[in-house]
Protein backbone atom coordinates (compact mmCIF):
# COMPACT_ATOMS: atom_id res chain seq x y z
CA UNK A 1 0.00 0.00 0.00
CA UNK A 2 1.33 3.44 -0.92
CA UNK A 3 -0.13 6.54 0.70
CA UNK A 4 0.56 9.94 -0.75
CA UNK A 5 -0.27 12.90 1.48
CA UNK A 6 0.73 16.52 1.63
CA UNK A 7 2.29 18.14 4.66
CA UNK A 8 -1.04 19.86 5.22
CA UNK A 9 -2.80 16.50 5.46
CA UNK A 10 -0.17 14.96 7.73
CA UNK A 11 -0.16 17.81 10.23
CA UNK A 12 -3.81 18.79 9.84
CA UNK A 13 -3.06 22.27 8.53
CA UNK A 14 -5.83 24.20 6.89
CA UNK A 15 -6.27 25.38 3.37
CA UNK A 16 -3.57 27.77 2.07
CA UNK A 17 -6.30 29.78 0.38
CA UNK A 18 -8.19 30.22 3.67
CA UNK A 19 -4.92 31.21 5.38
CA UNK A 20 -4.19 33.81 2.70
CA UNK A 21 -7.69 35.29 2.96
CA UNK A 22 -7.25 35.79 6.70
CA UNK A 23 -4.21 38.06 6.33
CA UNK A 24 -4.91 41.63 7.47
CA UNK A 25 -3.49 44.16 5.03
CA UNK A 26 -3.28 47.82 6.08
CA UNK A 27 -1.98 51.02 4.44
CA UNK A 28 -1.97 54.64 5.61
CA UNK A 29 -5.01 56.47 4.23
CA UNK A 30 -7.09 53.29 4.16
CA UNK A 31 -10.62 53.55 5.57
CA UNK A 32 -10.86 50.89 8.31
CA UNK A 33 -12.77 50.88 11.56
CA UNK A 34 -10.43 50.28 14.51
CA UNK A 35 -12.90 47.92 16.19
CA UNK A 36 -13.23 45.91 12.97
CA UNK A 37 -9.44 45.45 12.85
CA UNK A 38 -9.49 44.34 16.50
CA UNK A 39 -12.18 41.74 15.77
CA UNK A 40 -10.21 40.45 12.78
CA UNK A 41 -7.11 40.09 14.96
CA UNK A 42 -9.11 38.03 17.44
CA UNK A 43 -10.46 35.90 14.57
CA UNK A 44 -6.90 35.06 13.48
CA UNK A 45 -6.01 33.99 17.04
CA UNK A 46 -4.28 37.09 18.42
CA UNK A 47 -4.92 37.85 22.09
CA UNK A 48 -5.51 41.28 23.56
CA UNK A 49 -3.07 41.86 26.38
CA UNK A 50 -2.39 45.41 27.52
CA UNK A 51 0.05 44.32 30.24
CA UNK A 52 2.28 41.55 28.82
CA UNK A 53 3.16 42.51 25.24
CA UNK A 54 4.53 39.35 23.63
CA UNK A 55 4.31 37.47 20.33
CA UNK A 56 0.78 36.81 19.17
CA UNK A 57 -0.74 39.66 21.18
CA UNK A 58 -1.98 43.19 20.59
CA UNK A 59 -2.78 46.15 22.80
CA UNK A 60 -5.02 49.17 22.38
CA UNK A 61 -4.54 52.66 23.77
CA UNK A 62 -7.16 55.06 22.46
CA UNK A 63 -6.75 55.37 18.70
CA UNK A 64 -3.42 53.52 18.74
CA UNK A 65 -3.27 49.78 18.09
CA UNK A 66 0.00 47.90 18.60
CA UNK A 67 0.38 44.40 17.19
CA UNK A 68 3.22 42.02 18.04
CA UNK A 69 3.13 39.45 15.22
CA UNK A 70 3.57 35.81 16.19
CA UNK A 71 6.40 35.50 13.65
CA UNK A 72 8.38 38.59 14.76
CA UNK A 73 11.81 38.73 16.42
CA UNK A 74 11.37 41.91 18.44
CA UNK A 75 9.56 44.32 16.17
CA UNK A 76 5.91 45.21 16.42
CA UNK A 77 3.57 47.45 14.44
CA UNK A 78 1.98 50.63 15.74
CA UNK A 79 -1.15 51.54 13.80
CA UNK A 80 -2.57 55.00 14.49
CA UNK A 81 -6.15 55.77 13.54
CA UNK A 82 -7.81 59.12 12.96
CA UNK A 83 -11.51 58.33 13.06
CA UNK A 84 -12.05 55.45 10.64
CA UNK A 85 -8.86 56.12 8.68
CA UNK A 86 -5.46 54.50 9.16
CA UNK A 87 -3.37 57.62 9.78
CA UNK A 88 0.12 56.19 10.28
CA UNK A 89 1.87 52.82 10.52
CA UNK A 90 5.25 52.43 12.19
CA UNK A 91 7.56 49.57 13.11
CA UNK A 92 8.50 49.82 16.79
CA UNK A 93 10.89 48.14 19.19
CA UNK A 94 8.84 45.97 21.56
CA UNK A 95 10.98 46.73 24.61
CA UNK A 96 11.51 50.49 24.33
CA UNK A 97 8.56 51.48 22.12
CA UNK A 98 10.99 53.46 19.96
CA UNK A 99 9.88 54.00 16.37
CA UNK A 100 12.29 52.26 14.01
CA UNK A 101 10.68 53.19 10.69
CA UNK A 102 7.52 54.46 9.04
CA UNK A 103 5.77 51.88 6.86
CA UNK A 104 3.60 52.24 3.79
CA UNK A 105 2.02 48.80 4.11
CA UNK A 106 1.81 45.91 6.56
CA UNK A 107 0.40 42.42 6.31
CA UNK A 108 -0.45 40.74 9.62
CA UNK A 109 -0.51 36.96 9.20
CA UNK A 110 -2.53 34.66 11.49
CA UNK A 111 -0.94 33.77 14.82
CA UNK A 112 -1.33 30.06 14.05
CA UNK A 113 -1.46 27.81 11.01
CA UNK A 114 -4.54 26.17 12.48
CA UNK A 115 -6.97 28.99 11.70
CA UNK A 116 -10.26 28.15 10.04
CA UNK A 117 -12.90 30.61 8.83
CA UNK A 118 -16.13 30.56 10.86
CA UNK A 119 -18.08 29.49 7.78
CA UNK A 120 -16.10 26.23 7.60
CA UNK A 121 -16.33 25.30 11.27
CA UNK A 122 -18.40 22.21 11.93
CA UNK A 123 -21.25 22.77 14.36
CA UNK A 124 -22.82 19.62 15.78
CA UNK A 125 -25.96 21.45 16.90
CA UNK A 126 -26.77 22.34 13.29
CA UNK A 127 -27.10 18.63 12.43
CA UNK A 128 -28.75 17.23 15.55
CA UNK A 129 -30.97 20.10 16.61
CA UNK A 130 -32.81 20.91 13.42
CA UNK A 131 -36.50 21.65 13.76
Amino acid sequence: MIIVASVSCIYGLGSPIDYQEMVISLRPGMIKDRDEVIHKLIDIQYDRNDMDFKRGTFRVRGDVLEVYPAYSDGEAYRIEFFGDEVDRIAEIDTVTGEIKSQLGHIAVFPASHYVVPKEKCWRPQSIYWRK
